[in-house]
């Protein structure tokens, strides 16, 4: 399957990670001229918390499955169809479970077994988390650009 986000650095020959790491920078760069005018969040705290994703991505450490639909988000930006990007997020951060966010284990002795987990596996996690929050910011940017563009 090809992906937009893919295309848009084909004539480099590049592999999915590595044109997802460019398009993700490439709005970073871009968030950096309008820092001024777009004051939701702090682009500081989107790019540190987007860190270990680049840095994933540049390793090709991260899985076949998150790439996917991490290149999914991106191309629904690429073609500037912002509720599909959005669905895609979602996907992302919560799969396709029945769950909301957060919310796996409903026992008290779940619960209690989950607590017991390792810290490095719960640190993990809220490094995905914080990443997919941040690439939610991204989709969130490329919207309010899009529509600075029509109104001006």
């Amino acid at each position: 399957m090809s992906h937009a986000v893919e295309e848009r650095y084909n004539s480099q020959q590049k592999p999915l990670n590595e044109s997802c790491n460019e398009y993700i920078h490439e709005i970073l760069k871009e968030w950096e001229t309008q820092e001024s005018e777009y004051t939701v969040v702090p682009l500081k705290r989107v790019k540190v918390a987007l860190f270990p994703l680049l840095v994933a991505l540049r390793k090709q450490e991260l899985g076949q499955l998150q790439l996917s639909q991490l290149a999914r988000v991106l191309d629904a930006i690429v073609d500037e169809d912002y509720v599909r990007a959005k669905q895609e997020y979602l996907t992302l951060s919560i799969g396709k479970g029945k769950f909301p966010i957060g919310l796996t284990n409903v026992g008290i002795h779940e619960r209690k077994q989950q607590l017991q987990g390792s810290k490095a596996q719960t640190q993990e996690n809220m490094v995905l988390d914080d990443w997919c929050v941040n690439i939610k910011r991204l989709v969130n940017f490329k919207q309010w650009t899009s529509s600075q563009r029509r109104t001006a």
